[in-house]
């Protein structure tokens, strides 16, 4: 058509409504344009969050500012809970490692450096801390088990000696 020369070349889809349709060329340049710039507002919102953290830490040790460990558990809360949840599989272990995760936090405060990105360091010690109270609980299941046997074992005895006392 004589039109469309005049347009530039026009995608099938966008005959219709007569709009000129961008290169493919183009169009991939916008999408990674686009891309690169969301990963730069995050990588910057991120190392802003990471910068508040770690002067909220360092309020909190150096004037032991309460409010500011607050805000710092209210900001990662969720992530430690998710963690704990996802390796222990049970709701009431995940709420007991939270407390455990934050108390090492609070313990740890002043010698953790600048440069660690406290979100990492939380979800870290959050397996890890899972990983040791999970071992403690199996270890804890087969003493019970082991106990329970050897009461029974125990009881039989028992049983079985006042069974042939008489006979004696």
């Amino acid at each position: 058509r004589a039109g469309d020369d005049a347009l530039g070349s026009v995608d099938q889809s966008d005959e219709r409504v007569g709009r000129r349709a961008l290169p493919r060329k183009q169009i991939d340049e916008c999408r990674r344009a686009d891309l690169g710039r969301k990963h730069e507002v995050q990588r910057c919102i991120a190392h802003d969050r990471n910068r508040d953290d770690h002067e909220m830490l360092a309020d909190f040790v150096r004037n032991e500012s309460e409010p500011a460990f607050a805000k710092l558990v209210a900001r990662h809360v969720n992530l430690v809970y998710s963690t704990a949840l996802r390796c222990t599989g049970n709701p009431h272990h995940a709420e007991e490692i939270v407390q455990a995760v934050f108390i090492i936090l609070a313990n740890k405060a002043e010698k953790l450096s600048s440069r660690v990105v406290l979100s990492g360091w939380l979800y870290q010690t959050t397996r890890l801390t899972a990983a040791n109270f999970m071992k403690g609980e199996f270890r804890r299941q087969k003493r019970e088990q082991e106990a329970c046997m050897q009461s029974t074992l125990n009881e039989t005895e028992a049983t079985n000696w006042e069974q042939i006392a008489p006979f004696l």
